[in-house]
């Protein structure tokens, strides 16, 4: 078991337990509704591991998530967090395969096949035309083409 000591003035000192995997796991704090230990400092409530981050390794860019290397939303070790885009921690629940969410023409909510999805990205026309030919939003097509959406795995 191991201690983070907070000053009097920031709250209640952080408890966690380490396991086999070398994971800090939160013992001492409540979970938020999406499973994230969560801590009261300065008047505000913070996610434990984005408060971590910060106090053992500096800011997180604006903008910026934390990433959990180990895939343990629990763990609060600072070298195990990492901070990324929305679309990189996507890109991790994709390739870790912790997603019920399929790729590609595989998930049951696509309106386009990968074949399609290989001809826009090659396609040279204006975006808008290509959208109205396949029945989707030119903001889609844009996706696509700077692949934010479609798995490139």
């Amino acid at each position: 078991m191991g201690i983070i000591k907070m000053n009097r003035n920031r709250g209640k000192d952080i408890s966690y337990e380490i396991n086999d995997n070398g994971c800090w796991e939160c013992t001492s704090h409540r979970k938020d509704r999406n499973g994230y230990p969560s801590i009261y400092v300065n008047n505000k409530n913070h996610i434990m591991s984005r408060y971590i981050y910060e106090r053992f390794n500096g800011d997180i860019p604006l903008g910026y998530v934390i990433r959990h290397k180990c895939d343990n939303g629990s763990c609060i070790n600072p070298s195990h967090l990492e901070t990324g885009t929305c679309l990189d921690n996507i890109h991790d629940k994709v390739i870790r395969n912790r997603t019920a969410r399929q790729c590609g023409e595989t998930n049951g909510a696509s309106k386009l096949t990968q074949n399609q999805v290989d001809k826009i990205r090659i396609d040279t026309r204006e975006q808008k035309f290509i959208a109205k030919e396949y029945k989707v939003s030119t903001r889609q097509i844009r996706n696509i083409k700077s692949n934010k959406s479609w798995c490139i795995l």
